[in-house]
């Protein structure tokens, strides 16, 4: 695993990474009646980075408590 991101095989390092594309080729052999026949299978697929369900419930409550301590911080105040 390399710092603040995914290592790859390459020693790549990808960190604030939003899409990655995968790319396979295949290439099969076949024997048929006595021919050999090749045949090259290629297809691709894209992964986007998206956030989880509960990270962004946890950033809305803290938000949330962030403001309410705000507001009583100031109501106790302003009665002092």
């Amino acid at each position: 695993m390399g710092v603040n991101g995914a290592e790859f095989g390459n020693g790549a390092v990808a960190s604030d990474v939003d899409e990655i594309l995968l790319r396979f080729t295949v290439l099969t052999r076949e024997t048929v009646g006595g021919g050999t026949y090749a045949e090259v299978v290629s297809s691709s697929a894209s992964v986007a980075a998206v956030p989880e369900p509960a990270s962004m419930a946890l950033l809305g409550l803290t938000g949330l408590a962030g403001v309410v301590a705000y507001r009583r911080r100031r109501k106790t105040e302003q009665a002092a």
